[in-house]
């Protein structure tokens, strides 16, 4: 019971942090314009893969807990 509210938690996190990462890449490529684009396209892509792993090792680790 308890590692299922751990791996909720963990999710929820994941959603707050891609949420976060959202708002803040609309909020500079407002700013920012076209020139940066393509560099705030891929570190973009890069943030949300890096947030995936880590939660997917987090996730993978309460499991072998158990």
């Amino acid at each position: 019971e308890n590692g299922s509210s751990d791996i909720k938690s963990i999710v929820f996190g994941l959603f707050a942090l891609i949420g976060f990462i959202i708002i803040v890449y609309s909020i500079f490529m407002g700013v920012v314009g076209e020139p940066l684009a393509s560099v705030a396209d891929s570190v973009f892509v890069a943030a949300i893969i890096g947030s995936f792993t880590l939660v997917g090792t987090i996730v993978g680790r309460v499991f072998l807990k158990k």
